[in-house]
């Protein structure tokens, strides 16, 4: 759990440093992130709200907070996570994952 932790903090980090845009003209002030909130308590959509929360969500609001930027939460398909990452539709994924063959 540690190493996730670091690694997303990495991330994270990592995706803030450079110029003020994003390649597609995304102020650098707004972290895109994707997620498949499918995985409670990790990541789920609020019935009531239609939000993304859970552990997941706070954490990286939480990271997004301390550094100055505003969250943009991109909930996508689990199968989506990856090439949606690729084409940049956002910079930083946060979901549930495992290494599997």
């Amino acid at each position: 759990m540690r190493r996730i932790l670091i690694a997303i903090l990495l991330l994270l980090l990592i995706s803030g440093c450079g110029g003020r845009e994003e390649s597609d003209g995304t102020p650098r002030s707004i972290l895109r992130i994707g997620t498949d909130a499918t995985y409670p308590p990790f990541e789920t959509v609020n019935t009531e709200t239609g939000h993304p929360e859970g552990f997941d969500i706070d954490l990286v609001t939480e990271l997004c907070r301390i550094n100055g930027w505003t969250p943009e939460i991109i909930v996508t398909p689990f199968d989506g996570i990856i090439p949606g990452l690729r084409s940049k539709k956002y910079v930083v994924v946060i979901s549930a994952m495992t290494i599997t063959p």
